[in-house]
């Protein structure tokens, strides 16, 4: 049998068409309006196809607390929501950047799905000292320098039957060049990272190659 031929950019399209419908009907308004938003403030989101595993993996964890690093304008929580709205109690979200707050504002957000988010302007490490209890679920999207930071941070607030996600992991593989790490300091982070995560006996990680990467992480059984 022949080999069939077909580029990376075909693969993509095909990922991020949504060949599974995968977003509600009742939730199609709300979608079309955080896609404009991504398009006018050319800020990144995440990609059909990661949402789609989001709220794939959502429908499985039936998690109750979210914490997010990095959460632009809520795009993720749109995904979380479309996957366990039922289960769901609090969203965390925190966001650096000033003008993004008001954006989230002002997005059409289900009355039930708003009361449960948490809106932070302002830094994750800050924010996540302050919280009370364990996440069940926590997505680290934000400057990759800080993801080692960050997770450290994350692990013993990660519920026994919890996940980590780290968007952006692969973060187009400049951190495998050695002259590159030498160059940038973030390459030499995310390189730091990965030889972290591998390190860890009580964690069981796993990489996917979706877009920029990304990494699944949760205590071992």
């Amino acid at each position: 049998m022949k080999d069939h031929n077909f580029s990376f950019d075909e693969l993509t399209r095909f990922s991020n068409s949504d060949p599974y419908h995968s977003v509600p009907q009742h939730h199609k308004n709300l979608f079309e309006q955080l896609v404009q938003r991504e398009r006018q403030l050319r800020f990144p989101a995440v990609n059909n196809d990661v949402g789609s595993m989001l709220a794939f993996l959502m429908g499985m964890l039936k998690p109750k607390t979210i914490f997010e690093m990095g959460s632009g304008y809520g795009h993720s929580a749109f995904w979380y929501f479309v996957g366990a709205s039922s289960s769901l109690e609090k969203v965390v979200l925190t966001e650096k950047r000033e003008d993004l707050k008001e954006v989230f504002e002002e997005l059409p957000w289900p009355v039930n799905w708003k009361r449960k988010m948490d809106y932070h302007q302002g830094d994750a490490f800050e924010k996540l000292s302050a919280q009370d209890g364990l996440f069940d679920f926590f997505l680290v999207d934000g400057v990759k320098g800080d993801y080692l930071s960050f997770l450290q941070m994350a692990l013993p607030k990660l519920s026994p039957k919890g996940l980590i996600a780290i968007d952006n992991s692969y973060w187009r593989g400049s951190f495998l060049r050695k002259q590159v790490r030498e160059r940038k300091a973030s390459a030499a982070k995310v390189y730091e990272l990965h030889r972290w995560i591998e390190a860890q006996r009580d964690y069981q990680a796993v990489f996917i190659p979706y877009v920029d990467g990304l990494t699944l992480i949760r205590r071992r059984d």
